[in-house]
């Protein structure tokens, strides 16, 4: 029964991830909203089943995302940054230094996120980020990525208000239900 619980929820948790970054399509103002909403889908994954399981998920929703979905921008987001955040963040929050914890968060956001934007340009062929870019001005990327960093911010304290939205209502309410 408990595997049975741990494969259905997964299995659950990645359609959902699907809907959302396929309904990047619907909406293409939703380039990075609808992708951070799939990432936080991983958390009850992490939350029950650990970071083996919810790795694996982020890893087949990514997959899955990068195959399926119309904007690969979105996908790539969700691949390299949105997807595994929550499991790492996990991680670094059990630095004991909050100062050392937020110097990782950040640092790792921002190799990710250029790391991101160089793929979809040099791999992807994407270019038109780069040439919007060099019309607006030397100072426009890094303009773009100081305020990148505020959302990220933002994002991680959402996630976190997330996560405790889930632990403390919403699985004593559904997930202990399914799991007897």
């Amino acid at each position: 029964m408990k595997n049975t619980f741990k494969i259905t929820f997964t299995g659950i948790i990645i359609a959902l991830c699907e809907v959302f970054l396929l309904s990047t399509g619907l909406f293409p103002f939703a380039t990075y909203a609808l992708p951070a909403i799939a990432g936080m889908l991983i958390t009850p994954v992490m939350v029950e089943f650990g970071g083996k399981t919810a790795y694996l998920a982020y890893l087949a929703a990514a997959v899955l995302g990068i195959f399926i979905c119309p904007d690969k921008e979105a996908a790539a987001i969700f691949a390299l940054l949105l997807g595994h955040y929550p499991i790492s963040k996990a991680y670094f929050e059990r630095i004991k230094s909050r100062w050392l914890e937020y110097t990782f968060k950040f640092l790792s956001f921002n190799v990710i996120i250029i790391s991101a934007y160089l793929i979809l340009i040099n791999v992807f062929g994407l270019t038109e980020f780069a040439e919007g870019f060099s019309d607006l001005g030397k100072y426009t990327v890094p303009i773009i990525l100081a305020l990148a960093n505020i959302v990220f911010l933002v994002y991680d304290i959402g996630l976190s208000r997330v996560i405790r939205l889930y632990i403390f209502v919403l699985r004593p309410r559904f997930v202990e239900r399914f799991k007897r």
